[in-house]
């Protein structure tokens, strides 16, 4: 299976998801949908946005990923070892919560466990937790539904700090 890496230069779907200006994404380009980023940048392996910190590399590992993932999101491991997207909808998606995608190098995604992440794409505000929504969004907002993992906190605008805690389960 051959992935290419598109920077997102317009609103677009793929597979009925919608891709923010700006974005990351992955895509199989044996997908007949990949037509429709005829006009993307293909980066081949080469991560957009920002460039990880020169510590980034500590802390992380490179995976297989099971579907496009944007940069900057929260992923969780699935049995066949691939990441995917996380939601925190789903109970067993918050308790394997692996980390989040810094980085894509041949092939594959570069995920960060925990540390100082920057993202100059980020708005947050300094001191406040962070929390998984859906999509692996990361958000400053306890979600409405679902379940609450805190994934860390704002060290500033555009860095936190990633520490996974214990999820907790709404029933």
């Amino acid at each position: 299976m051959a992935w290419k890496f598109y920077t997102v230069l317009d609103r677009l779907r793929h597979d009925g998801t919608k891709y923010s200006p700006g974005s990351s994404v992955a895509l199989n380009d044996t997908d007949p949908n990949t037509t429709l980023l005829i006009s993307q940048n293909v980066i081949d392996g080469t991560p957009t946005g920002d460039a990880p910190d020169p510590e980034s590399n500590s802390d992380s590992d490179l995976h297989a990923f099971g579907e496009p993932i944007s940069l900057f999101r929260m992923v969780y491991q699935q049995a066949d070892d691939r990441v995917y997207l996380a939601n925190n909808d789903q109970e067993e998606q918050c308790r394997t919560a692996l980390g989040i995608a810094v980085a894509n190098e041949n092939g594959q995604v570069r995920i960060k466990y925990e540390g100082k992440i920057v993202n100059s794409n980020w708005t947050f505000n300094r001191g406040k937790p962070l929390f998984l929504h859906n999509s692996g969004q990361i958000k400053q907002t306890v979600p409405s539904s679902g379940h609450v993992l805190q994934i860390g906190e704002a060290l500033g605008k555009t860095s936190i700090n990633l520490e996974i805690k214990e999820v907790e389960i709404r029933t």
